[in-house]
């Protein structure tokens, strides 16, 4: 089959490899979408390390070619691929929190995964995909569940100002969410083009970044700011002064607004706004099963 091989950090190949093998348990998808995340490239400039060769890609769909003994799916099926593979056996496993998992592996990243003309996976991992959902659009689905994952880890209010630095996909997909739980929200970036778009999605109100953001939350807010900043982006000091700065006394939180990243960095960052404040700060993990993540129910709105 055809693939596109990483042999090393920067030289990405297409090259005829051999076709997965496929045992009882699993099922072979011919893939026919895979998406390009930030975690591709960052396989491949290298500052992820990868063992080599490896084939990139984790959010992928496809069609089932076989599916082993399981009579689960036919061929010609439309599915989606959970790239997170986890033991089953470990303590967060029992419990639910398999993105914990300590043997867990990423397809993509620890096998080889969807920039190739087939892959297999556990049939545990292949879900069937709507006929509401088109294959391009589809791989967005795990990209929706790390932000499923992520908001799930604080509860957003009806009428509360959500800050979303950055509107990327993952940032866009924030909006989106944020906003059906009944939020206003509020998108920063510097790109014109990101900021439309976020307000054709939802977003009440868009940003250009900078040093004049940070008043024009609070102005949009009535000087109350934000009760919960999400950061899709590397967080810089500057945005976690101002989480730190945002007064939000009327808040259901309490004791002041929250911030979670969702990004990938190797910044140093100062927590002591935050603790004179009261403020939380949270980097939940950027996986999540699909399963758990109730993606379908949210991918349908």
């Amino acid at each position: 089959m055809k693939a596109m091989v990483l042999r090393a950090p920067g030289e990405l190949v297409l090259d005829d490899v051999a076709r997965p093998g496929l045992n009882a348990s699993h099922v072979l998808v011919r893939v026919t979408h895979s998406g390009v995340c930030g975690t591709d490239l960052k396989i491949y400039n290298g500052a992820i390390p990868v063992s080599y060769p490896r084939i990139m890609g984790h959010e992928m769909v496809g069609e089932v070619v076989e599916a082993g003994d399981s009579h689960t799916f036919r061929p010609g099926e439309r599915v989606i691929v959970d790239p997170e593979l986890y033991c089953g056996a470990c303590f967060h496993c029992r419990i639910g929190q398999t993105h914990l998992c300590p043997n867990g592996l990423l397809v993509g990243r620890d096998t080889n995964g969807g920039f190739a003309e087939y892959v297999t996976a556990p049939r545990s991992h292949v879900f069937r995909l709507p006929d509401s959902i088109d294959s391009r659009t589809a791989p967005l689905i795990q990209v929706l569940t790390t932000c499923l994952h992520a908001q799930r880890q604080v509860n957003i209010f009806p009428a509360e100002s959500v800050v979303v630095f950055g509107l990327g996909v993952t940032g866009q997909l924030h909006v989106q969410l944020a906003k059906a739980r009944g939020a206003t929200v509020i998108g920063i970036t510097r790109s014109a083009g990101k900021r439309e778009l976020a307000e054709k999605l939802g977003a009440d109100l868009t940003i250009p970044g900078g040093d004049g953001a940070l008043q024009q939350v609070r102005e949009a807010t009535e000087g109350r700011g934000a009760d919960l900043v999400i950061e899709t982006t590397p967080p810089s000091a500057w945005r976690v002064r101002a989480a730190g700065s945002y007064s939000s006394e009327s808040s259901p939180r309490k004791k002041g607004p929250s911030l979670f990243t969702t990004s990938i960095s190797r910044s140093s960052l100062s927590s002591a706004p935050a603790w004179r404040k009261a403020r939380t700060i949270r980097a939940p993990s950027p996986w999540c099963n699909l399963e758990r993540s109730g993606w379908s129910r949210w991918s349908a709105t």
